[in-house]
């Protein structure tokens, strides 16, 4: 299940926190560059080593899924309304985080 709440960080850059596997990984889409970015806190599993973005599947086809269709709602004739799937993606595993 994807817990999401997306924090615009500008008209460009949508920052989404999901809950994945008792962590929290970042998805970050960059609509100027048509990037979508991973980051995950976690060191990558040598069985997604080959195909990384297995590992997030259903969370990505979801936020996909429900992106387009606020955006849909929201802006009509926005860019935000293209399939985000068919973006350059970025997977950075083992990011280091600062606990607070």
């Amino acid at each position: 299940m994807v817990y999401a709440i997306p924090l615009i960080i500008s008209l460009l850059q949508i920052l989404i926190p999901v809950e994945y596997c008792d962590t929290f990984i970042l998805i970050v889409l960059d609509q100027d560059t048509r990037t979508l970015y991973v980051l995950d806190p976690t060191p990558i599993d040598p069985i997604y080593e080959n195909n990384p973005n297995a590992r997030y599947v259903k969370q990505l086809l979801c936020i996909a899924e429900y992106l387009a269709k606020a955006m849909a709602k929201v802006c009509p004739g926005s860019r935000w309304n293209e399939d985000i799937n068919l973006w350059r993606q970025i997977f950075l595993s083992n990011v280091p985080i600062q606990s607070r």
